[in-house]
């Protein structure tokens, strides 16, 4: 094996023990899902978009609050503030479904994180 060779080996064998050792903390780290009962565990690490402390009213929300929602993209909060201009406000949370792209699974997705009686609290801090 010449030098380029023990090289490349080395970098492999490196890489593939930081996979390992980040597979082994992402399993024992810390639990940063939201459980079935609606409750929001804290979360150490993110590794997305910030997590939406306080529920957001969805009749006067904003693109960029909108956008911090589980599964809601730019597009997705452009179609809300497209719908509500449109449409007037959301009488109820349910009426998220008649904004194209959110459909049932969505909705539960952000039911906890969301409500509509325009009394609007912003999201995070």
């Amino acid at each position: 094996m010449n030098g380029k060779e023990r090289f490349a080996s080395a970098v492999l064998i490196i890489t593939l023990a930081i996979g390992v050792a980040a597979d082994v903390f992402d399993q024992k780290g810390t639990d940063d899902s939201v459980s079935g009962h609606g409750d929001v565990r804290a979360v150490d690490s993110c590794a997305g978009p910030a997590p939406v402390y306080r529920r957001l009213d969805i009749n006067v929300a904003t693109e960029d609050e909108l956008v911090i929602l589980p599964g809601i993209g730019p597009k997705k909060a452009r179609a809300i503030v497209d719908w509500r201009d449109s449409n007037g406000s959301f009488k109820n949370v349910d009426e998220l479904t008649s904004v194209h792209g959110i459909g049932p699974k969505t909705l539960e997705g952000l039911r906890q994180y969301v409500f509509a009686d325009g009394k609007g609290e912003p999201a995070g801090d």
